[in-house]
């Protein structure tokens, strides 16, 4: 009985030591900021452009934009030529959030790669005036400071930088 009890006592102190030892290599949560990120862009196939309801959505189209929440509404976004991929980097210049809008057919694709969806609502939605309305979402992703990354474009719409300075 007294060997029994030993082993017991012996098996609780590892058992304690190495759930301490885990404890200690996990990494200190980081701070989540809403802030928007700073950032420089590069690439190709975009401009800068307003994004406003009744505004062109497209270089190459005529298409306009419909729908466009309130706080989005003049606010500069990355306009591409719809069906051309555009190439974008953007290099994080503090640390911060990242928003952009996909086509909402392409949400689930970019869930995949790390990227954050919006609860869908009409503040995170908005559309262009194609012949099925194409509904964009908006999206998100914390950037470190120094980060780059290369923004993916998905869909014929592509994927748009919104350059927002504060969302609620």
């Amino acid at each position: 009985m007294k060997s029994n009890l030993s082993v017991f006592i012996v098996l609780l102190l590892v058992t304690s030591c190495i759930s301490i030892s885990h404890e200690a290599r996990e990494p200190a949560p980081q701070e989540h900021t809403t802030e928007p990120v700073m950032f420089e862009l590069a690439g190709s196939d975009f401009e800068i452009a307003k994004l406003e309801s009744g505004g062109q959505a497209f270089s190459n189209r005529k298409y306009t934009w419909n729908h466009v929440p309130d706080h989005l509404e003049g606010v500069n976004y990355t306009r591409t030529a719809g069906g051309i991929r555009a190439t974008m980097t953007l290099e994080a210049l503090t640390p911060g959030v990242l928003h952009v809008a996909v086509p909402a057919d392409r949400m689930l694709d970019m869930v995949d790669l790390g990227w954050t969806l919006a609860p869908l609502n009409r503040e995170s939605t908005f559309a262009f005036s194609s012949a099925d309305n194409q509904m964009m979402a908006l999206m998100s992703r914390d950037l470190d400071n120094g980060e780059t990354i290369a923004i993916p474009q998905l869909g014929w719409a592509g994927t748009l930088v919104i350059f927002i300075t504060g969302l609620e």
